[in-house]
């Protein structure tokens, strides 16, 4: 099963830089635009790992639904120099260029749902806490646990953006208020007076955070790499004898040097991606460019089929880059630097635990 993929991308692209502008308005209301080609409207953002699913949800719906509102207020930007101009950065932030691809081939035994992690996750770092999310894709769970999958990648870097996470950061002032409600419930909770129901207050305590997880996430994007990524997966043949996991990984080259090689004759295991000889091709970034190939079937006939042009998908990645690998930071940590309260951040752990089971 192949997937209409430009279609996909294109509206995969539109719907990502709306949500992205809705949802950071300090840099689409700057006026240096070279911003939005780093990452920056992404950070700080609240991201919720129970509905992290970094392919979408199912075939016709590409869009990460975990992305939230702001977080992290960002204090007055401060100018660094650029390739020919400067770029404002809000404090704590840094931005480096970069221009690097990498091809990775693998192949996985099926152990089910936990092949998902592996696939998916990788690219996925949480800082301070290990959290292995199970991927809801309906595209492609039957393929995924079902058979042993050869998986071919193709990764290509262009910016990195981060936030100093030593640097004291501040909240929004919405969910500062939110915060500052639960922290108000939890003293009067404490209090047990005569008049006060303690399993009501619970209740409401619970009901408010479950608010802040849906509403801002469960953790903060502090770093983002920007760029375009190609993943294939096949079902390997039943008759091969898959023993263990086995992984080729390429060198990390210039992109474009990377690109020259793609025309290269090379033997080796990582094969080209062919759009028509894959079941499942996922692409992000760039524009999903193809050109036709003239095959002959068994009876003689002549058909024309579209293949995806890897080397012209390179060239367009500068133009639309989307994050391709991230590192979230839980929330607390946030919480703890605001408001300084442990009941207060013991109080977010317990919730969230019950939140995530």
């Amino acid at each position: 099963m192949v997937i209409n993929i430009v279609g996909l991308i294109s509206t995969f692209l539109y719907i990502n830089t709306i949500f992205a502008q809705k949802l950071n308005p300090f840099i689409y209301n700057n006026q240096d635009n070279s911003l939005k080609l780093y990452g920056l409207e992404y950070l700080g953002l609240g991201y919720n790992i129970k509905e992290s699913s970094p392919f979408g949800n199912d075939e016709d719906d590409p869009i990460d639904l975990a992305y939230k509102e702001p977080v992290i207020s960002f204090e007055n930007a401060t100018s660094l120099v650029g390739k020919g101009a400067e770029i404002n950065l809000p404090l704590g932030v840094w931005i480096r260029n970069e221009s690097l691809c990498y091809r990775t081939s693998s192949v996985i035994k099926s152990e089910g749902e936990k092949v998902d992690s592996r696939i998916f996750t990788e690219d996925i770092k949480i800082n301070m806490v290990n959290y292995e999310h199970k991927l809801e894709n309906k595209s492609l769970n039957k393929l995924l646990t079902k058979n042993n999958l050869s998986i071919k990648k193709i990764n290509c870097s262009i910016h990195t953006s981060g936030m100093i996470i030593s640097y004291q950061w501040k909240l929004k002032k919405s969910i500062s208020i939110l915060l500052n409600d639960i922290q108000n419930k939890l003293v009067k909770d404490s209090g047990h007076t005569s008049n006060s129901n303690p399993q009501k207050n619970q209740k409401n305590i619970e009901k408010d955070w479950y608010n802040i997880f849906n509403t801002y996430g469960t953790h903060v994007l502090t770093k983002i790499t920007l760029g375009g990524k190609i993943i294939e997966i096949n079902a390997v043949e039943g008759g091969q004898n898959i023993t263990e996991n086995t992984s080729i990984f390429g060198s990390k080259l210039d992109i474009n040097f990377f690109k020259m090689s793609l025309n290269s004759n090379s033997k080796d295991k990582l094969h080209d991606l062919d759009k028509n000889k894959s079941e499942k091709i996922i692409i992000l970034g760039g524009n999903a460019m193809t050109t036709d190939r003239k095959t002959t079937n068994n009876n003689g006939e002549i058909n024309y089929d579209k293949k995806l042009d890897k080397q012209k998908w390179v060239e367009t990645i500068k133009y639309n880059p989307v994050p391709i690998k991230f590192e979230l930071t839980p929330l607390s940590y946030f919480i703890y630097q605001n408001f300084s309260d442990e009941n207060l951040v013991n109080s977010f752990h317990y919730f969230l635990k019950q939140y995530l089971n």
